[in-house]
């Protein structure tokens, strides 16, 4: 007997209200390719939170698309967000990308020993992306890929690795009213202690940044925006960490397209108006 991976998620809710509601279920499905000195990665997480179509009455869920392409030469990490929506159909997944491009993706299937039978596909059609074998997780946190810090879950690890081979041990910041504690060697900046404005939704150890933070001093990542009842929003931003670190030479700006959400919605648009867009950040004291 043949077990589809994903037949459990998949199950229509037809009496479901339209609107967005608390999360039910959320999965991910990850692919890498190589191409022109090029590594390419997408990620796809699905969230459901039991909305159905209006078109055909079936369950529809959130898709935060995320594709990074680096170069392997230079290190430079390019970083292209979408959010789109899907149902299953037949087996398979599909949503628009816009500009013409779209994802599908055949999870695979296992049989009734849990044996992989078919290890799927995932296609994108935009040359910014990964296609290739998906790794599907039930879970919103896929496992990160070397290559790619910036492309972990928001959601901070203690027994994760960073770039410096060694674990988190950041220095007291401050932005926008919260504490931060920055590893700039570990390549992270996390939340110590939300302001109260925000403590509904971000909690101590969510991840506002991840990347590199060069010697030169750029600093080049993926940033998080959250919203209640949503997954991580994920854009890119790039900026300057002040070296050396000093009470009065301790800001760092990051900069970026950043996430614009619709009312009533996990869905979001990328603008260099969106409050995200502008990150900056104080240091407590000298480092």
């Amino acid at each position: 007997m043949k077990l589809r991976l994903l037949a459990i998620l998949a199950t229509a809710i037809q009496a479901a209200p339209t609107v967005a509601a608390p999360i039910q279920d959320k999965w991910t499905a990850e692919a890498t390719e190589s191409r022109g000195g090029i590594d390419y990665r997408t990620l796809l997480t699905f969230t459901y939170d039991g909305a159905v179509s209006s078109f055909n009455g079936r369950a529809e869920w959130k898709v935060a698309v995320l594709c990074e392409a680096r170069n392997t030469a230079s290190g430079k990490l390019d970083v292209f967000n979408r959010a789109t929506k899907s149902i299953l159909a037949q087996g398979a997944w599909e949503g628009d990308l816009g500009d013409r491009n779209y994802f599908h993706l055949d999870p695979g299937y296992k049989d009734d020993k849990g044996r992989i039978e078919d290890p799927g596909k995932l296609e994108v059609t935009d040359k910014r992306c990964a296609s290739g074998r998906p790794t599907v997780v039930n879970d919103l946190a896929p496992k990160p890929a070397s290559a790619a810090p910036a492309a972990v879950p928001a959601k901070a690890s203690p027994d994760r690795i960073g770039n410096n081979g060694k674990k988190f041990d950041g220095y007291l910041w401050y932005h926008n009213g919260s504490d931060m504690l920055v590893d700039e060697e570990f390549g992270e900046i996390r939340y110590d202690k939300p302001k109260a404005s925000i403590s509904k939704v971000v909690k101590p150890g969510d991840v506002l940044f991840r990347g590199v933070f060069s010697k030169d001093g750029t600093v080049e990542g993926t940033a998080y925006a959250f919203k209640v009842g949503c997954p991580p929003a994920e854009y890119a931003v790039k900026g300057r960490y002040p070296k050396p670190v000093t009470f009065v030479n301790g800001r760092m700006t990051l900069t970026g397209p950043g996430p614009k959400f619709k009312p009533g919605s996990c869905e979001y648009t990328l603008s260099p108006a969106s409050g995200h867009s502008k990150l900056v950040l104080d240091a407590h004291s000298d480092v």
